[in-house]
């Protein structure tokens, strides 16, 4: 078997967790590799928080995903109103313990 053909029975094998965000998913062979950490950077304006808020949402509404949203940049109110805005609601999914918001500033 050459080396191509093990990574990519490899590949296969791997568990991976759906990311929710269309399209996303068939660029990176079906999700992100589970146990793996994901640091999601870039510029202001790029969409991070577009990104960010779709996938913990859509982890936790449509695959009963618990996660964890961290934010240096963003205070908590300015966050949620932010996510009210793509009409996503934080304050039930916290209540649920399906997701948990935390922000370095108040």
């Amino acid at each position: 078997m050459d080396s191509n053909a093990a990574l990519n029975g490899a590949s296969l094998m791997t568990k991976r967790i759906k990311s929710g965000v269309d399209g996303l998913d068939e660029l990176i062979e079906g999700g992100f590799l589970k146990g793996h950490t994901v640091l999601l950077a870039g510029n202001t304006g790029s969409g991070k928080t577009i990104f960010s808020t779709q996938f913990i949402f859509n982890g936790a509404t449509q695959l009963s995903e618990k996660g964890v949203y961290a934010t240096l940049e963003e205070d908590a109110e300015t966050l949620k109103d932010n996510m009210f805005r793509l009409r996503f609601d934080p304050e039930k999914l916290e209540k649920e313990r399906m997701i948990k918001l935390l922000t370095s500033r108040r």
